[in-house]
This record gives structure tokens, C-alpha cells and sequence, in this order.
């Protein structure tokens, strides 16, 4: 059984001053606090990060999540469908949400 002090880097991050702005921002926003565990990298170039995202996808090992306001079945977004595929394949447990209102 966990503790409620084996979750405090979760459920209290601590934040450098340079993301509290953010943060703050974020949860007067959304209304969702902040939580810990989790990392992020901004990736400017859609090209670089498409390939990025499925490389990603195809090594992933547990499980896949997902989440698209626009999302389209072309070249770019099959790319996406298809390492996808190949992941199910794999046996990753894979979910995917997608706007259907962003993306008509």
C-alpha cells in the first residue's frame, strides 16, 4: 500500500519558477491542477514531429495514448494510423481521442 507521502512529488510538484506562470495559468484555465511525473518537449517542426510521434508509437511497449483536436486521414495523419497498427500488433494497448467537431 502507498503512502500519502510516496505520491507528494506526484500530487505537489515542485515547479521551477520559470514554468509557475504556466502552471498557474493552466489551472485557473482548465480548473485541473497540476501534477507531477509527467515531462513534455515542444516540437516546432510538424514534419520533424509527425516522425518523432511515431517513432514514439513504435517503441512504445505498455500502452499508447492519444489526443487530436484535428486529426485527418491523409499522408500525415495515416502515418499516424499505421504505426498505430503496427503497435496493436505488438500487443500495446492503444487509445486514441479525437475531436470530432476540431476535425471536421
Amino acid at each position: 500500500m502507498h503512502s500519502q507521502s510516496s505520491f507528494s512529488s506526484i500530487l505537489s510538484p515542485v515547479l521551477s519558477q520559470r514554468y509557475t506562470a504556466i502552471a498557474t495559468l493552466n489551472e485557473r484555465l482548465g480548473g485541473l491542477p497540476v501534477c507531477g511525473g509527467n515531462d513534455f518537449e515542444l516540437l516546432p517542426h510538424y514534419y520533424a514531429a509527425i516522425d518523432r510521434i511515431v517513432s514514439d508509437i513504435d517503441l512504445a511497449e505498455n500502452y499508447i495514448h492519444v489526443e487530436y483536436y484535428i486529426f485527418s486521414i491523409d499522408e500525415t495523419g495515416s502515418k499516424i494510423i499505421e504505426a498505430l497498427g503496427r503497435a496493436v500488433k505488438r500487443g500495446v494497448k492503444c487509445r486514441v481521442l479525437i475531436d470530432h467537431i476540431g476535425t471536421l
